[in-house]
């Protein structure tokens, strides 16, 4: 039996990694597509893509699963094998503050999976930035540094796509780019002609990256004041690098998906989902700045009565 094909999808916080996923899933039919997922927070597989749901496992429209790594790669890749139905193809989509080549090393001693291709996801209109960033900034190149493919993504958010990726190009000289808006890629890129034959060692970055980051819930069954959330995603601290969730409106019955990167933030309602049991959010930021209580205040201040119970 052929080994299984495998793309590990990495990219910085709020690339659009999981919109990415989302995509591939919808728009790949030929091949039945199992799915990790390494990021923090919820597994956001789309409602229409998801045949049943049991856990932190998800079963797939395509006949698949996916379900996330927890504390093992190792194990969760066993599971993956153990399956009724075997995948053609995996997608492995790490945190955002993980370096790709750490788990494309441990994918290469399983002979049961071919090396991985390392598809990297940039947030094109921030990218700059973030390299330039002195707590995240050699997290941000190691991701690039890693990619056997780089995709420009939010490039629909870039003035001056030409200048970027002019930019891009020097600065990688042979490195390939795919140009993307919403996480829209062609599948074909993900086909065996574009994976690598072996695994490509890539620079270390310094040890223990993702020791700078810490990860902070709010948990609350009071809805949310919409003018209130509104303000306090307005007045999110500078410390906070991603957040999102899945929170409950007052007065609304859908329940609100809210995605929040630094200088850009956004609620969508979610009609197709069962409203929740109250509200979830999950935040990373960096670690040696973290404010936890005045997360929690800025939250609870949103909340449409101050009668409340929360727990981080």
């Amino acid at each position: 039996m052929p080994p299984i094909g495998v793309t590990l999808i990495g990219g910085f916080l709020g690339a659009g990694k999981t919109t990415l996923v989302n995509h591939i899933l919808r728009h790949d039919p030929r091949r039945r597509i199992g799915v990790l997922v390494n990021d923090f927070g919820a597994i956001n597989i789309d409602a229409d893509l998801i045949a049943s749901r049991d856990g932190d496992a998800i079963r797939l429209t395509n006949g698949c699963l996916c379900c996330g790594i927890g504390d093992s790669l190792s194990r969760a890749l066993i599971d993956m094998l153990a399956q009724p139905i075997r995948p053609d193809h995996l997608l492995i989509e790490a945190s955002g503050v993980a370096e790709p080549w750490r788990i494309a090393e441990l994918i290469c001693a399983a002979p049961e999976f071919a090396p991985p291709m390392t598809l990297v996801v940039v947030d094109g209109s921030r990218i700059q930035t973030q390299l330039a960033d002195r707590y995240i900034g050699d997290l941000a190149l190691s991701q690039i540094e890693s990619a056997d493919l780089l995709i420009l993504n939010k490039m629909d958010l870039v003035p001056a796509q030409g200048d970027l990726i002019a930019w891009m190009r020097e600065t990688w000289l042979g490195k390939r780019f795919a140009i993307s808006e919403h996480g829209a890629i062609d599948p074909e890129l993900l086909s065996a002609d574009h994976n690598p034959s072996r695994f490509r060692a890539v620079r270390a970055p310094a040890p223990a990256a993702t020791d700078r980051f810490v990860g902070l819930r709010f948990v609350t069954d009071v809805p949310f004041d919409a003018g209130r959330l509104h303000a306090a995603m307005a007045a999110m601290p500078p410390w906070i690098l991603r957040l999102k969730g899945i929170v409950t409106l007052a007065g609304e019955v859908a329940p609100q998906s809210l995605q929040f990167t630094p200088g850009r933030w956004s609620m969508t309602a979610l009609h197709d989902r069962a409203a929740p049991a109250g509200s979830r959010i999950v935040a990373i930021g960096h670690r040696d700045r973290a404010d936890a209580n005045a997360l929690d205040r800025l939250l609870t201040d949103a909340l449409q009565t101050a009668d409340l119970q929360t727990s981080r």
